[in-house]
């Protein structure tokens, strides 16, 4: 139950510092390519492809200057897969970690099984260990691309790999 609180309070927060754009329907890099306006998030997480098929987010300064805001959700087998990154001190395109100094300075991916309502969270530890590159930023439209290891979390042992993580909003 505490878990779900948990899950529900984070999402519930990026949701505030990163709302914007959202597509829902599936997009793939590649479609996203076929038109200029779409978003897309992608990312493989322990080496498989995840691509997120709703609720694209992003956005930079909708709450504050400095604030930027990444998310989107899978949902396979009915099991909920959320990625949510928020980064504080964003000034521009760069490159930002995962950083004690910076409080709401996280990446998340958290696993949540409708069926059972177990859930997992995996989130990084503000050791810079997870890493996004922002090439483009104005408003709504972002892009870039991020990885990092998000060690498990209230009692998920296990951790995830995100390699070849890539984002446009718009």
């Amino acid at each position: 139950m505490m878990k779900n609180i948990l899950l529900l309070s984070f999402i519930g927060l990026l949701a505030t510092v990163a709302c914007s754009h959202q597509g829902k329907t599936p997009k793939t890099e590649n479609t996203a390519a076929a038109g200029a306006s779409d978003s897309y998030l992608t990312m493989k997480i322990n080496g498989k492809d995840w691509v997120a098929e709703e609720d694209i987010t992003g956005n930079l300064g909708l709450m504050g200057p400095g604030q930027f805001g990444l998310g989107g959700v899978k949902i396979v087998n009915g099991e909920e897969q959320h990625l949510s990154i928020a980064i504080q001190n964003v000034n521009g395109p760069g490159t930002y970690q995962t950083i004690a100094e910076q409080v709401y300075n996280v990446a998340q991916y958290a696993v949540s099984q409708q069926s059972n309502g177990d859930v997992k969270i995996f989130k990084s530890q503000k050791d810079g260990q997870f890493t996004i590159k922002i090439t483009k930023v104005d408003g709504f439209n972002t892009e870039g691309t991020f990885s990092g290891t998000l060690p498990g979390w209230l009692g998920t042992t296990e951790s995830v790999v995100i390699t070849e993580g890539k984002f446009r909003t718009e």
